[in-house]
């Protein structure tokens, strides 16, 4: 049936009407993800700079839009440090909105990287005066304030702002550092112990801690919080020395670090031991008699401890320094039995006074709790398939 010249009529409007409609849908698509990506400008500043450059251009973007387009732009630029291109862009949005606290606080940070702190307090506190419960502005004016030299006002106005915003670590982390050099180790140990009930792996705090305590000589207190760091990150080779050192300061003190490994396996007895660390080390030779090899040297059971006792020593110190393999994780294992062996063989008596002396000399340096943890840490470093 052929339609009515009106009907045919009526049906073009409408098709033309839908034409329009699905153009400016996409039309405004485009328009939400150029104002998205500008927004964005944290995970990509040059697309951001882009973006709030096109939204710039568009004639109907009303006044506040426009400011925090510049705003969004300012931000990006400092993502850039590109600062004379921030500053112009904070005021350029402050001359259409001037009582916006973020684009005041841009222009702040702007003028501290340009360096102009007092400018930059001016309009900071301006910022916080509009909207005091701003975290960003908050940590802002905490980081000024510490610039500026005035810790204590700084850590204060940064409590305000974990406060607010309790997950932000560079506020968690500023925290700890203004209370250590502020010696109020009291309240930094109840921040850090906060911060771990909140997210047990936040042991960063507990190394700060720990740190802080070994520079202060408190070995006891550092090694009480280093190892929690060391427990969570045992590969990292700094913090471990740093926590065997304090231990080695603490003695007794020192904390254990991987106790459940301790009965992991069964030690092996003196025999299997020197047999396992003669076919672990075949070429081994016994420094203080020459040339003579490890196998030679060690059928006579004098000259089992002098070796154990180097070789431990060599051992040990290998692994809490920071150079740990598996060969000599393996070795400490055996050359730890061997020095235990040494001391209740009946055969000392005509070394006892030699043996006695160096035996305290060692035990004066390597505490048996130090001992104990170099030995976990050996066990730890072989079940965690190094």
């Amino acid at each position: 049936m052929e339609l009515s010249r009106r009907t045919r009529y009526v049906a073009l409007i409408a098709l033309a009407t839908l034409a329009v409609v699905l153009i400016a849908d996409r039309r405004g698509d485009t328009r939400q993800a150029v104002a998205d990506t500008c927004r964005a400008y944290s995970a990509d500043a040059e697309a951001a700079i882009d973006a709030c450059t096109t939204m710039l251009s568009w004639s109907r973007l009303v006044d506040d839009a426009r400011a925090q387009t510049y705003s969004h732009r300012a931000a990006a630029h400092r993502s850039t440090d590109d600062f004379d291109a921030a500053l112009a862009d904070a005021q350029a949005g402050l001359n259409l909105a001037p009582d916006d606290a973020l684009l005041l606080n841009e222009r702040a940070i702007a003028n501290y990287e340009l360096g102009d702190l007092e400018t930059a307090l001016a309009d900071n506190a301006r910022a916080l005066a509009l909207d005091p419960d701003s975290a960003w502005i908050l940590r802002w004016k905490g980081y000024l304030l510490d610039t500026d030299g005035r810790g204590d006002d700084a850590l204060e106005f940064l409590l305000q702002a974990h406060d607010l915003r309790p997950a932000d670590s560079w506020t968690q982390k500023r925290i700890v550092s203004l209370m250590i050099q502020a010696d109020r180790f009291a309240e930094a140990e109840d921040f850090e112990a906060s911060l771990l009930a909140e997210d047990p792996e936040a042991t960063w705090a507990s190394a700060r801690l720990g740190n802080a305590y070994f520079d202060a000589e408190n070995y006891p207190k550092a090694a009480a919080y280093l190892v929690k760091a060391v427990r969570r990150d045992p590969t990292d080779d700094d913090l471990r020395e740093r926590f065997f050192g304090a231990c080695i300061g603490a003695q007794s003190a020192c904390p254990p670090l991987f106790p459940e490994t301790r009965n992991a396996q069964a030690a092996p007895g003196c025999h299997d031991a020197l047999t396992r660390l003669l076919d672990l080390s075949p070429d081994l030779t016994v420094a203080q008699e020459g040339d003579v090899s490890a196998a030679d040297a060690l059928q006579d059971p004098l000259r089992v401890w002098p070796v154990a006792a180097a070789l431990f020593t060599a051992d040990m110190i290998a692994l809490m320094n920071g150079s740990p393999t598996r060969h000599r994780a393996e070795r400490l294992i055996l050359t730890a039995t061997l020095y235990d062996c040494a001391q209740i063989s009946e055969d000392l008596p005509a070394l006892a006074a030699e043996f006695r002396k160096v035996e305290a000399e060692f035990d004066a340096t390597f505490h048996e709790n130090v001992r104990a943890n170099v030995l976990d840490f050996a066990h730890h470093y072989l079940q965690a398939g190094a």
